[in-house]
């Protein structure tokens, strides 16, 4: 099943956009989080707001029994779709590292995903709680995260998600 209109609709007008206005990113990254990871199935989304100059970011989590400390599962690190180029991608991949590190130990499971995003296009990779805390990539960049095949793809990752231990 592809996303609904609304999702791809809100893509192509961030795709198409040509000034260098901000855009906001976090509909259409909400919208596919909300998709894949519901409430009814006890996740939440949380946005993260660092000091100035730092980007947020989103966080799926999820609280196992009621007062039980939240577990981040998802990372979400996005960017401005002007930002889409090498330098781009390395920014993303490095913050998106820093903060999964930075909550790899507020987990109880033995690692933690991240998806980096710059406009539509978007990449996925999980850290692994032993070792270096080096994120390995699970989906290099694809060109729009609202796509059919990203639909199939971003399925794959979230039963990752879904099946973490």
């Amino acid at each position: 099943m592809p996303y609904y209109n609304i999702l791809k609709e809100e893509a192509m007008d961030i795709a198409n956009r040509s000034d260098t206005a901000e855009v906001n990113l976090s509909g259409l990254y909400t919208g596919i989080l909300t998709t894949w990871f519901p409430i009814s199935r006890g996740y939440l989304i949380d946005p993260k707001f660092i000091a100035p100059g730092k980007s947020e970011y989103l966080v799926v989590r999820k609280t196992l029994a009621l007062g039980a400390h939240p577990n981040p599962l998802l990372i979400v690190e996005n960017r401005h779709p002007k930002k889409w180029n090498d330098a781009g991608k390395r920014e993303v991949l490095s913050d998106l590292t820093e903060d999964m590190e930075g909550l790899l130990d507020r987990t109880q499971y033995g690692a933690i995903y991240g998806l980096g995003a710059i406009g539509v296009h978007w990449m996925a990779c999980k850290m692994e709680k032993g070792g270096p805390h080096t994120p390995t990539t699970l989906l290099d960049w694809d060109s729009d995260i609202s796509s059919d095949e990203s639909y199939d793809a971003f399925k794959t990752l979230a039963e990752l998600v879904y099946n973490i231990n």
